[in-house]
């Protein structure tokens, strides 16, 4: 099989999707015979391979434009109680232990949203990842170093670990 570029790849898959869409039972054989009769010799191997990408592409659509059309529906489902329940926050006559159990009620409807669209792939967790920008120099981790054993390490005089000597100021100060 040979290799096209992208541009012309996108071009065989716009050109199969027509006859797909024109005629959605279309055997992969049918497709490359309509390609043929257009002047696009191409290898029937390699059209199913688009073929395959091209309802792939479908699929994908579909499962996420289901998932959409849900998780609007669960947000437009914590729009409206949250409407009720800043209501109830916001009356003078509600108890305070009916707003309290209001305001967790309105933290936990938007803390249950943002946690399906985490899990929907709207944003991406950074639980457990470190960002390190740069490296400590070998002076710099020698200082860190020393500084965590000397925390880390028990007194034997008797005195606390936390406690300090009173600073010596100059005479005159």
């Amino acid at each position: 099989m040979p290799q096209y570029s992208e541009e012309k790849e996108n071009i065989f898959i716009a050109l199969i999707r027509k006859h797909l869409i024109r005629q959605p039972n279309l055997s992969i054989r049918g497709v490359k015979e309509k390609l043929d009769a257009e002047g696009c010799d191409l290898d029937v191997e390699y059209v199913g391979k688009l073929v395959k990408r091209i309802e792939e592409a479908r699929v994908k659509r579909m499962e996420n434009q289901v998932l959409d059309v849900e998780i609007a529906r669960f947000e437009d489902l914590v729009e409206a109680l949250a409407d009720k329940l800043w209501d109830i926050i916001l009356d003078v006559s509600t108890t305070a232990k009916d707003k309290s159990r209001a305001m967790r009620e309105l933290r936990q409807g938007y803390e249950s949203l943002i946690d399906k669209k985490f899990d929907a792939g709207y944003f991406e967790r950074q639980l457990g990842k470190i960002k390190a920008d740069r490296e400590l120099t070998p002076e710099q981790e020698t200082l860190v170093r020393t500084a965590l054993e000397f925390a880390l390490t028990p007194r034997t005089n008797g005195r606390k670990a936390n406690h300090r000597k009173p600073v010596e100021r100059p005479e005159g100060a």
